[in-house]
């Protein structure tokens, strides 16, 4: 028997929410999307084996959605309905039973992830008034997300060893290839140029957001270590890198002393100057009633969607208003490894040696800076020798007048 239950949608928060009677379903971009879930969802219901991994899958991330959403994580729960929604229902291997669902096939289809291209939202049309359109970018799934998306399948996988359905994981015994991380290995890494620094500190900047983004080019924090700050981790002369939002760092070598440059140390001086109270502990850009922003929050770095009058628009972040729409806040930290290989700060002549970036951008291992800064670094060696020769010349011709 299928489902016998009224389905409906309704718009929230930018999306729109598939419900089947009182049974949320999930959200999906479009309206039209949202209708394909529930027509999914009776259909589902309407004979089909109980065992395959499309039935099974979808009653787990469900419940899962719900349990997140009741531990206050509602967020993080509709990341990986999205996430299953994306890349799991794809696979060639959904409808069949779990028990047939080898490893191989998996393998497989984590190896199409991989080269599987993402997709992100564009914004066109006139200013105050833009539609979001969904496209496809030149660029593949970054490693994290496939390796995200397969812990989420060996997740689905536990609970059918919990329930007997399998007797075996497998997801758990599939590896990701790292031939994907060297792929753009010797290429320009994206960054800001001393140009575009300048769009971007020229604009009317809140001392709150001047200070979050001078931290972010003249420090190179990554965002989490950004939302974790602290009042008394900055001072006139270093950053101290103690923890990443509201937990550790990411690695060992992330708990640092980073030089305090001086747009960071006016920036940050003019934003605590600009409070009602002077802080003498806590977050320096704790959200609401004190607590820790969430891991993705930017400060309005990236344009935000809503809704207005029946119809989607689109607030400008502070990268359009730049003129550097689709750079990632993440840049901003790139920019700042760049910018020490070549030397190009204001605030001294030389360029810092790979190592230095290194540890001043708390990498793991320096190999880690030379697959992203490679490039740089011959430039830099270049740009040194031909200083020196330079120098050379103007000296020989010095002595010989």
């Amino acid at each position: 028997m299928g489902r016998t239950r009224t389905g409906y949608v309704r718009f929230k928060r930018g999306k729109w929410e598939a419900w089947l009677a009182d049974e949320y379903l999930g959200c999906e971009p479009t309206e039209q999307a949202a209708r394909d879930l529930i027509t999914a969802a009776i259909r589902t219901d309407a004979g089909n084996p109980k065992d395959t991994l499309r039935v099974f899958g979808e009653a787990w991330i469900t419940r899962r959605e719900l349990e997140a959403r009741e531990r206050g994580k509602a967020r993080a729960g509709l990341i990986e309905l999205s996430r299953w929604n994306t890349h799991v229902l794809p696979a060639p291997f959904i409808d069949k039973p779990l028990r047939s669902i080898t490893a191989k096939a998996v393998q497989q289809w984590v190896r199409a992830l991989q080269v599987k291209r993402s997709t992100g939202a564009t914004y066109t049309g006139p200013r105050g008034k833009k539609a979001v359109v969904l496209e496809q970018r030149s660029r593949s799934l970054n490693r994290r997300t496939v390796a995200n998306t397969l812990n989420l399948l060996a997740l689905c996988f536990d609970e059918a060893m919990v329930e007997g359905l399998i007797s075996s994981n497998p997801a758990r015994v599939v590896k990701i290839s790292r031939a994907a991380v060297g792929k753009h290995e010797g290429e320009l890494v994206e960054h800001l140029t001393t140009a575009e620094l300048e769009s971007l500190f020229a604009l009317p900047l809140p001392p709150r957001e001047r200070a979050f983004f001078s931290l972010a080019v003249y420090g190179g924090l990554r965002l989490g270590e950004l939302l974790g700050l602290r009042w008394g981790d900055v001072d006139g002369k270093r950053i101290m890198v103690r923890r990443a939002y509201n937990s550790s760092v990411k690695a060992k070598a992330s708990v640092r002393d980073v030089p305090a440059l001086p747009p960071v140390v006016d920036a940050v001086r003019a934003y605590r100057a600009s409070l009602a109270t002077p802080p003498i502990g806590g977050l320096m850009f704790a959200a609401d009633g004190g607590s820790c922003h969430g891991p993705s929050y930017t400060m309005a770095w990236t344009d935000k969607p809503y809704r207005k009058g029946g119809e989607m628009r689109v607030r400008e972040g502070w990268a359009t208003k730049a003129g550097i729409a689709g750079k990632t806040f993440h840049v901003l930290r790139h920019t700042c490894g760049c910018h020490l290989l070549m030397g190009t700060w204001k605030h001294w002549t030389g360029p810092l040696e790979m190592h230095d970036v290194s540890r001043w951008l708390g990498h793991s291992s320096i190999a880690v800076t030379e697959r992203h800064y490679s490039q740089l670094s011959k430039d830099a060696l270049t740009n040194r020798v031909q200083r020196v020769l330079n120098a050379t010349k103007l000296r020989k011709e010095d002595e010989g007048t």
